[in-house]
């Protein structure tokens, strides 16, 4: 079985809570601090992925042009 991600609001003090198999992985101020912070994730995760394929294609041109 997979585990159980959910997110939550605390009330006091006033965060905004990522919980995995029941242990906190993430705690936020806000709900816009936490969409922010995963906007920012998936454009690194983007970028990284960018630059694997360019890396790919530079090898590959490489092979050809030998």
């Amino acid at each position: 079985m997979a585990g159980r991600t959910r997110v939550f609001y605390q009330e006091n003090p006033r965060k905004v809570i990522v919980e995995k198999d029941g242990n906190p992985i993430a705690i936020y101020n806000s709900v816009e601090e936490l969409v922010e912070h995963h906007i920012k994730g998936i454009l690194a995760r983007d970028q990284q992925e960018a630059e694997r394929v360019k890396k790919v294609y530079q090898q590959t041109r490489e092979r050809d042009d030998s």
